[in-house]
């Protein structure tokens, strides 16, 4: 070792200690959307077909509605969910998407089903809170998705008046201190008769096409009421060996691969096949938003089967 070099330890100065210690205290201290939402009683984040979702739990309170759309506008998160109250021209509800956009720091929204979508509406805050309460409230939704969110950002801005209009349409849809599905005549109607049995076949149409039209059809008087998708769980009574067996009589299969391919834009869950595998795709607005591999048709089927019957609740 050289003369002049020094054995002695290199100093640390009281301002390098703190600086030292400000910065372990900031990044033990960072926040980020998980921490924050963790926070909240009653909200889970999880993944639902490799998009990250929250589910609200039972001990959830809508009075914390608040605070969870305030931290996603924090980290500037979009979200989506089900407006089963929304009218829809096709299948009940509507898809809401709410984002922001570098312009703007208000929620922009964004709408679609089956066949059609629209947008994009600014809407206020308290609109937001009221629609979410109200739907959680009314147990039509119990999660949320927020990754992953389709937004059709190729729409132009709607102007004052036209967000005016939309904001008071959402309140107007929302403001029932009721919950929907007491106020609900079609509910309420079959809830008085009873849910006449459907029998197995019809009960396993309505879950392998998502044929309202059986339902509905049983009592014509009150059929053009708006369909609440909770009523089929009172209609889905048959068990799920006896719909496995059905299933595989179909061909659902082959018609699903096929179907996809005459239009490769359409809504709904896909089955792709590879060279030696089958690829399960979800898509919503003409995008995929999750995807799985199977390596085998039973592997495949058994998914399926627990994917129809399972889609209006267990």
């Amino acid at each position: 070792m050289p003369a002049s070099a020094s054995c002695k330890p290199h100093a640390v100065t009281v301002s390098q200690t703190s600086n030292h210690m400000n910065l372990l205290d900031f990044l033990k201290s960072k926040s980020t959307l998980e921490t924050e939402i963790s926070k909240i009683e009653g909200i889970r984040l999880t993944e639902k077909f490799t998009k990250k979702i929250a589910i609200f739990e039972s001990s959830f309170s809508v009075n914390n509605i608040e605070l969870f759309v305030n931290t996603l506008h924090k980290f500037k998160t979009a979200f989506t969910f089900h407006d089963t109250l929304y009218p829809s021209p096709s299948d009940p509800g509507a898809y809401i998407s709410y984002f922001l956009t570098p312009n703007s720091d208000h929620w922009k929204m964004s709408l679609g089903n089956h066949g059609w979508s629209a947008g994009i509406y600014t809407i206020e805050n308290e609109v937001i809170y009221k629609q979410l309460t109200n739907l959680i409230q009314s147990s039509l939704i119990n999660e949320i998705q927020i990754e992953g969110v389709v937004t059709f950002s190729h729409y132009a801005e709607k102007n004052d008046e036209e967000n005016k209009k939309q904001n008071e349409y959402l309140l107007e849809i929302h403001k029932s201190t009721l919950s929907f599905l007491e106020r609900n005549v079609l509910y309420q109607f079959h809830k008085q008769k009873g849910f006449p049995k459907l029998t197995d076949n019809q009960q396993c149409e309505l879950l392998i096409n998502s044929d309202y039209s059986i339902i509905q059809n049983l009592f014509p008087e009150v059929k053009n009421e708006p369909f609440p998708l909770e009523i089929i769980k009172h209609y889905i009574t048959i068990d799920k060996q006896k719909f496995a067996v059905y299933f595989k009589q179909t061909e659902y299969i082959e018609k699903n691969v096929q179907q996809y391919l005459s239009n490769t834009q359409s809504d709904g869950t896909w089955v792709i096949k590879l060279k030696d595998r089958y690829k399960l795709i979800f898509q919503e607005h003409g995008n995929i938003y999750g995807h799985q591999i199977f390596d085998n048709l039973n592997e495949l089927e058994e998914r399926l089967i627990s994917l129809l019957y399972t889609q209006f609740g267990d």
